[in-house]
């Protein structure tokens, strides 16, 4: 039995009195921007049983009232490595305390998630700690996961049950916040790497300092999925409702297909890997794409049945179906399929093998393939393997990204350090991806018995991101420019326009006719 047995077995006989148990709490708060929100995560820890003593780290100096202390000072000259300070102070007052909460000034964790903590951990094993989803609430009181959203999503093979409460690992690890207890706190200074410099990579410096246990120090962060609202913290700006996250009500949905998934009524496998071997996440599948209008327009009109390869949580197949088309989906996994399958949607396998196999007979007009084929180590085979699943002269209708757009050409060449590795795109062992290109995909078309009808261009990007920095932005305006005054009617026009389209598109729809003999 784990040492905090002996804490919750203390809890439980003195529920009214919880001081003896005592807690450091680290709270990170640059500037004075989010002091309404950091004088409200304050009173929340002086208002609980636990005895609660508070360290906020700052840039500036802060009056906080009586018995709160303020550590002022940045490790480096970023902002953002301000976090990182945490470490120091736990090191030297580990004797000191029975729980550690490091968080940022805006997450408020309540004295019931604390407990809950404290009753769970004892049940998972050394190396798992029970860990925290972030929320949000909009103004008419609706809830949002904010983890929850993009690329990230639940491992359906993590999933377990442990003296009845149901675990699974979410690959968003970030909640602005983490527990250790002082053993678990221990063991993380007996390695080697407890404390690591202010530095980014999947996530940003500041969410890299909340992670740290579990991407560097070796923690899996089990989210409870039969008490999620126990571990779910309050993000107090409520920053990113309707940017990203989950509503509540799509959460559940996953939820309950997670404990399908555990009891074996939903099948665990993922239909491919949706990560990149990449530093920078830019290019990993998402799960949560909004409606692919620019997939579905340029779809012929004759068109009333699809198969959707590569389905997330449904948006663009709910739309075909509400257009009066046919659609059956092969999702990324069940979990996010049961999200399409709640709009409506019909869903197979997560598996290429055993989905082709549920097809049966029944011919469809298209193959929907958005996002898909460049993580696929062999894209040519998973066309021709669902070619035969078309009637003759069916459509195939793809969407990937566009590999020759000049922002990927200055990120790998002249960009920072962390998208230097883009220079493997297309070494499908290195990077996870194929190098998707006008060219390539018309080749892998060709090779799979479709020819090429048409190309369509994404939105042409003219504010780059900050971290794709700004050198090129007027080389962008000028071909802008350029571009609005060829002639298309004449042959170097088309030409030139190709080319150029080329540059600037970030994104190619392509759309393919299987040709007159295919089988």
């Amino acid at each position: 039995m784990k040492e905090t047995s002996d804490v919750v077995s203390f809890l439980k006989k003195n529920h009214k009195n919880r001081k003896d148990f005592k807690i450091l709490v680290v709270i990170a708060s640059y500037g004075s921007k989010n002091d309404p929100y950091l004088h409200r995560v304050i009173d929340e820890y002086k208002g609980m049983r636990y005895h609660c003593e508070i360290v906020v780290l700052s840039n500036i100096q802060k009056d906080l009232g009586e018995n709160i202390e303020v550590v002022v000072g940045l490790p480096s000259k970023n902002p953002h490595s301000l976090p990182y300070n945490y470490q120091k102070v736990f090191k030297d007052r580990i004797d000191c305390y029975d729980l550690f909460i490091y968080t940022e000034d805006d997450v408020l964790i309540t004295e019931n998630n604390i407990t809950s903590f404290l009753e769970l951990i004892e049940i998972l094993p050394e190396n798992e700690v029970p860990g925290f989803t972030r929320f949000e609430v909009d103004p008419i009181g609706n809830k949002y996961f904010e983890p929850i959203h993009s690329h990230f999503y639940w491992r359906p093979d993590s999933v377990k049950t442990i003296n009845g409460e149901t675990f699974a690992f979410f690959t968003n690890e970030h909640s602005g916040c983490h527990i250790l207890t002082k053993s678990q706190l221990k063991k993380l200074m007996a390695s080697t790497n407890y404390f690591i410099e202010p530095s980014e990579g999947f996530y940003g410096m500041l969410e890299m300092a909340a992670t740290a246990p579990y991407l560097i120090k070796g923690f899996k962060k089990m989210i409870c999925l039969t008490r999620i609202d126990d571990f779910a913290v309050h993000h107090l700006p409520n920053t990113y409702i309707y940017k990203w996250g989950a509503e509540s009500a799509e959460v559940k949905i996953q939820i309950n297909a997670l404990k399908q998934i555990e009891m074996e009524k939903r099948p665990n496998c993922r239909l491919f890997e949706t990560y990149t071997r990449l530093a920078h996440p830019k290019w990993n599948k998402s799960n949560y794409e909004p409606c692919r209008y620019d997939m579905i327009e340029v779809m012929p009109k004759e068109i009333k049945s699809v198969i959707s390869i590569g389905c997330g949580w449904g948006a663009t197949e709910a739309e075909l179906i509400r257009r009066n088309i046919k659609v059956v989906a092969i999702p990324i996994d069940a979990a996010i399929g049961a999200c399409a399958e709640a709009k409506g949607v019909p869903i197979l396998t997560p598996d290429f093998d055993i989905a082709a196999r549920e097809l049966g007979k029944e011919k469809y007009d298209c193959l929907l393939i958005s996002e898909v084929l460049h993580h696929l180590p062999d894209p040519v085979k998973i066309l021709r393997q669902y070619t035969k699943y078309l009637i003759n002269e069916g459509y195939v209708v793809i969407g990937v990204p566009n590999f020759n757009h000049v922002s990927i050409w200055h990120k790998q060449y002249l960009g920072e350090t962390i998208f230097r590795d883009l220079r493997y795109i297309g070494n499908f062992e290195k990077s996870g991806l194929q190098y998707s290109t006008y060219g390539n995909v018309n080749r892998w078309m060709r090779r799979s018995g479709f020819k090429l009808m048409s190309v369509h261009n994404g939105e042409i990007t003219l504010t780059p991101s900050r971290k794709e920095n700004l050198p090129w932005q007027g080389g962008l305006k000028a071909l802008q420019r350029l571009r609005k005054r060829l002639r298309p009617e004449t042959r170097i026009g088309r030409m030139s326009l190709r080319l150029i389209n080329t540059w600037l598109s970030p994104n190619i729809v392509m759309v393919g006719k299987r040709v007159s003999n295919g089988k």
